[in-house]
């Protein structure tokens, strides 16, 4: 009763479900983890029977990723601006920060379910590479994910330069 309770007034207060959430990222990520584990010692199992299975989840975890890492993003901007604003008033000689470093230590859980997604999709894929047929289920996989993949390129935006970070090459 009292989760609950504390689950209503979360999700009632921000319109969102902080502990759903994380107990679903959690879910997704023991899922990709398995499956990509699977698709390493047994590719062609991935291509026919788990990636048809659990595309939509995929399609689902990577926008789910995507709108988690914005929010994040747009609630730090605000924060971001204000500690910059401070150091300098204060005379601390700080590097300048542009608005694309906002996520950068802010990256559980969204970070964490995207590479999961994305390790999984590109080892269960893997196969199809490698061949000039494309099956049915291939096809309908790229076209269900392009959409999803595309869109989680918006968070490089809020992300450190490529050449800088770590978190901006593992997301590319």
């Amino acid at each position: 009763p009292r989760q609950a309770k504390r689950k209503s007034s979360t999700t009632a207060a921000s319109g969102v479900d902080l502990v759903g959430d994380t107990d679903e990222a959690c879910r997704l990520l023991a899922l990709c983890s398995i499956m990509e584990a699977l698709a390493i010692e047994v590719p062609e199992a991935a291509e026919e029977m788990l990636l048809p299975l659990v595309i939509k989840d995929l399609a689902s975890g990577l926008t789910a990723s995507r709108r988690c890492a914005m929010q994040l993003a747009a609630q730090q901007k605000p924060e971001a601006r204000k500690r910059r604003r401070a150091a300098i008033s204060s005379g601390i000689a700080a590097a300048p920060r542009t608005a694309n470093e906002v996520l950068e230590g802010y990256t559980w859980w969204w970070f964490d379910v995207c590479i999961a997604c994305l390790g999984f999709i590109g080892q269960a894929l893997k196969p199809a590479g490698q061949t000039s047929e494309v099956a049915k289920k291939v096809e309908d996989a790229v076209e269900l994910l392009l959409e999803p993949c595309t869109d989680m390129l918006d968070v490089c935006e809020f992300l450190p330069p490529l050449d800088v970070s770590p978190l901006a090459q593992a997301v590319l």
